[in-house]
């Protein structure tokens, strides 16, 4: 009983990393400008991978966009800063990302 539950820890703890690289991944490119909010959908759909990531830590990385102006759009609209991807509408996180990149070209 001792090895399976040691085998079932081990699986565990990789899925895990798995995850959470696949995260920092992800945080990574849209920090960088290079996954679009419709990367973001793609992602979602070609695994759900995606749908444990806060928003505003995605938010709050797209260029040009900061830790202010994402909440204030995730405000705005109503969204919770505790919200993950996978418990939003696509609607309404497609309004977001428009709001934001309205945000992103105008001062503070």
């Amino acid at each position: 009983m001792g090895d399976a539950d040691d085998l079932a820890r081990s699986n565990a703890r990789a899925a895990a990393e798995r995850m959470r690289a696949h995260r920092a991944w992800l945080v990574g490119e849209v920090a960088s400008g290079a996954m679009t909010i419709d990367g973001l959908f793609a992602e979602q759909a070609a695994g759900g991978r995606c749908d444990t990531v806060r928003i505003v830590v995605l938010a709050e990385k797209v260029p040009g966009v900061g830790k202010v102006r994402a909440r204030r759009a995730m405000d705005k609209l109503g969204i919770a800063e505790d919200a993950r991807w996978g418990e939003i509408s696509p609607e309404l996180l497609r309004t977001l990302w428009t709001v934001m990149a309205d945000a992103a070209t105008r001062p503070i």
